[in-house]
């Protein structure tokens, strides 16, 4: 799946029905970068999830609550991108489950605000399709390119996840992701903190037959610099552990199944900054 127009493309609208999660973890400038073009497109919901970053950093999260669209949801102490994921998930399922589903992201600028939107929008078109944004630039001198290890981790990772799934993907670690509201209760259930989590919430799309596509994105035109959370040997550990133990979870019969975009008379998306503390 692919969109015709350049990664320097303005004017793209954000489609209704779709909600943005963002972690943030010790978050500056480049949140805003990410969240403000996203408010001017017509976000409807964008949630965003801080997990337990300092007092110096609250001024950036201050600011975009006070935007109407913005659902600031605050972890008290660190507990890590797939516990910050799940937090947000949660609450769409409590507030937003009307909606078609979520797009995540991060709070770095790794991915472009452009591609965030095509994403939502492939996901609109194809509201029972779980969406996975794939730099057509991988593994080149992109902003994607990182160091050599990461590199090699990635494609121990992508090896291991096709042959335990019969699925080749371009990047098991892509961040951008367009999550069907359907599978986002079963996703919650999944266990798991860190990045693990992720992959073991790509494990179970994939061994439970969801549909999957890639969508091709263009990236941020920023240099690659790494996750600072992300802790390279323990990580890399706790994701292959992930592949190597991984338990399907049990689907949930989602009532009243997303409809086509024709089909749809959702009501009136929940606007208003939330602060709800959450301590999981």
């Amino acid at each position: 799946m692919s969109d015709t127009s350049n990664s320097n493309s303005v004017g793209l609208t954000a489609p209704p029905g779709v909600a943005v999660l963002v972690v943030a973890s010790e978050p500056g400038r480049a949140l805003l970068d990410v969240v403000e073009p996203l408010i001017r497109a017509g976000a409807a919901a964008i949630l965003v999830v801080d997990d337990g970053s300092s007092s110096v950093r609250r001024w950036v999260l201050d600011r975009i609550s006070l935007e109407p669209t913005v659902h600031l949801l605050r972890h008290s102490t660190p507990l890590g991108r797939g516990a910050a994921l799940k937090t947000g998930m949660q609450y769409f399922v409590e507030h937003l489950r009307h909606y078609t589903g979520l797009v995540t992201t991060t709070s770095d600028g790794r991915y472009a605000p452009t591609d965030v939107l095509r994403v939502m929008r492939a996901l609109y078109r194809s509201p029972k399709l779980a969406i996975l944004g794939a730099s057509e630039c991988r593994g080149t001198s992109s902003a994607f390119a990182g160091p050599q290890w990461a590199s090699i981790g990635d494609l121990i990772l992508g090896l291991a996840f096709r042959v335990l799934t019969g699925i080749s993907l371009t990047d098991v670690q892509t961040r951008l992701r367009a999550i069907p509201t359907a599978l986002v209760p079963q996703l919650v259930k999944i266990p798991g903190s860190r990045y693990e989590y992720e992959l073991a919430m790509l494990l179970h799309i994939a061994c439970s037959g969801y549909p999957m596509a890639e969508h091709a994105i263009f990236g941020s035109a920023e240099p690659w610099c790494p996750d600072d959370a992300f802790r390279p040997v323990s990580d890399s550990f706790s994701m292959l552990r992930a592949l190597a133990n991984f338990t399907p979870v049990e689907p949930e019969l989602v009532e009243d199944a997303v409809e086509t975009p024709e089909q749809r008379s959702s009501p009136e998306p929940r606007s208003g900054a939330s602060r709800a503390k959450q301590t999981r």
